[in-house]
């Protein structure tokens, strides 16, 4: 992994993504090496002392009831993940620095925004939304980007338009995880459909399968796979309510 390792800091530096830093850093994080399914390797800071400092923006992020208005009932989905995300935040001198991290190899920094700092989620939601947000029948949640229609050919419309606007702000999407004009889709963990929003079964066998709990923790968890369901169930909140109450 140690050649590999080496290889990928190569890649990062040549992408302008990372940069040698040669002089002595106030601020130094701990590397991470996550290895993807594919083999590769993803290159993390473990930030936990750093976001104790940072001031998070608050973007608003769409609620899956938001995000339900403009899926459900429609007829054609297509979903898009933008490559490498985060890799689209450029940082400025000051917070580059602040995300040096060292190295067998030599001590480097990021030149754009690293995975696990807290403040990301909402400034990527508020990029993508500037890239994309005008975009008619286009919704947002993150990296995943879902087209919703009522034709293939009102799909394919929005589509090329989208290319055209991720070509022109130099956004990439992961082909392998490309769904195209699907009649039903699985977008922010439900199911969305000509139907409507319907929970995803597998999620549903999983509570199905989960055994009595046998004390506090148990519950605890129980009742955290349960909500899920509250999207779906009515009255969800009085439902729970005398088990959450074993809980104090």
């Amino acid at each position: 992994i140690k050649d590999k390792f080496k290889e990928t800091l190569e890649s990062l530096k040549l992408k302008g993504i990372i940069a040698p830093v040669e002089e002595p850093v106030d601020w130094i994080n701990n590397v991470i090496i996550v290895e993807k399914p594919d083999g590769s390797l993803r290159i993390c800071i473990d930030p936990v002392e750093l976001n104790k400092y940072i001031i998070r923006e608050r973007y608003v992020i769409p609620t899956i009831e938001e995000l339900s208005q403009n899926l459900s009932h429609k007829k054609v989905f297509t979903v898009l993940d933008i490559k490498d995300a985060f890799y689209h935040i450029a940082l400025d001198e000051e917070s580059s620095k602040l995300c040096s991290f060292s190295t067998v190899f030599g001590t480097y920094r990021f030149l754009r925004a690293p995975f696990g700092l807290s403040c990301l989620p909402e400034l990527f939601q508020r990029l993508v939304h500037k890239y994309f947000g005008d975009i008619k029948g286009v919704s947002l949640y993150f990296d995943d980007l879902c087209i919703a229609s009522d034709s293939k050919e009102e799909n394919d419309r929005i589509l090329r338009e989208v290319l055209e606007r991720a070509k022109k702000f130099n956004v990439k999407f992961n082909f392998n995880k490309f769904q195209y004009c699907l009649s039903e889709i699985k977008y922010v963990g439900v199911i969305f459909s000509e139907k409507g929003m319907l929970p995803d079964p597998e999620k549903i066998e999983t509570i199905e399968k989960l055994e009595s709990p046998k004390n506090k923790q148990d519950l605890q968890r129980m009742l955290g796979m349960v909500n899920y369901l509250r999207h779906f169930i009515p009255n969800m909140s009085e439902i729970v309510s005398p088990l959450r109450k074993l809980l104090r």
